[in-house]
């Protein structure tokens, strides 16, 4: 309770179990995150007593709000100040039907609030599926970008919103994005069979919508994650002896020299 006559507030303290707290803390997370993400922050193991509950459970609350209260600040500035740059660089039309795109609703509006809740990538396809010409990308980088601000760390928004971006004149943004949601997506998608059949998906509707921007893809993909099947996908995507078969081509030798090392340091 807040006295403001006295100017103090009134604490009431109640000691629950480590459980509760741990369920709380839960409960919270479950405003802002999926399943998924939400796993990456609550502690593991079991605590034995209150002060040790409310120890981690702090820990981890702090970390989410770092993590993701923050770079909710951040996002919601950066965007600001690319519309500023692209309307700066591409006339005041560009600004004005950015803005459209961000305030209207569109057919894509409820779908990409749906997917930003749940851990279902097929959900992401189903709605990237229905994007046709520059006017769907539009208006669907307008539903990305506004769920962003509540979710800035969500790899399906991230790579949907930077391949709608991949569409505009400057890629910078685009590169960004895509980068961050392969991080995003090689954080919350450990598995790499998986994570895999997801890129495999993207590459393809980046085929279809944007395919002179494939290899601005695929460098993305390799700055975020360069684990031998995402190298090896790279390189027998690429195109024989351009720059990007030669990144694909730099990362299996160095795999080759790492193994090389390992096995002789063990010997």
């Amino acid at each position: 309770m807040k006295d403001y006559s006295n100017k103090r507030f009134e604490v009431t303290l109640k000691k629950r179990s480590p459980s509760d707290i741990k369920n709380k803390l839960h409960t919270y997370l479950a405003r802002y995150n999926t399943e998924k993400q939400i796993q990456l922050f609550i502690p593991k193991g079991q605590s034995e007593t209150y002060e040790d509950a409310t120890r981690a459970c702090g820990y981890a609350l702090i970390d989410f709000v770092y993590e993701t209260i923050a770079k909710r600040r951040r996002r919601v500035i950066g965007q600001m100040l690319q519309t500023a740059r692209d309307a700066a660089e591409n006339g005041p039309d560009v600004f004005r039907q950015q803005l459209l795109d961000y305030l209207e609703e569109s057919e894509y509006t409820a779908p990409v609030v749906e997917f930003s809740k749940r851990d279902d990538p097929d959900l992401w396809f189903e709605v990237l599926s229905k994007v046709n010409g520059l006017d769907g990308l539009s208006k669907l980088l307008g539903a990305c970008r506004r769920q962003l601000e509540e979710s800035p760390e969500h790899p399906g928004l991230l790579l949907l919103a930077g391949l709608c971006r991949l569409a505009s004149p400057s890629t910078h943004q685009a590169e960004q994005d895509i980068r961050n949601g392969f991080l995003a997506l090689k954080k919350n998608y450990p598995e790499k069979d998986e994570r895999l059949q997801i890129v495999k998906k993207y590459i393809s509707e980046t085929e279809r919508l944007c395919p002179t921007k494939i290899d601005v893809v695929f460098k993305s993909l390799l700055d975020a994650d360069s684990s031998p099947e995402m190298v090896h996908y790279t390189y027998s995507k690429a195109e024989a002896w351009g720059e990007l078969h030669q990144i694909a081509l730099i990362h299996v030798m160095n795999e080759i020299l790492d193994s090389i090392r390992e096995r002789s340091e063990t010997v």
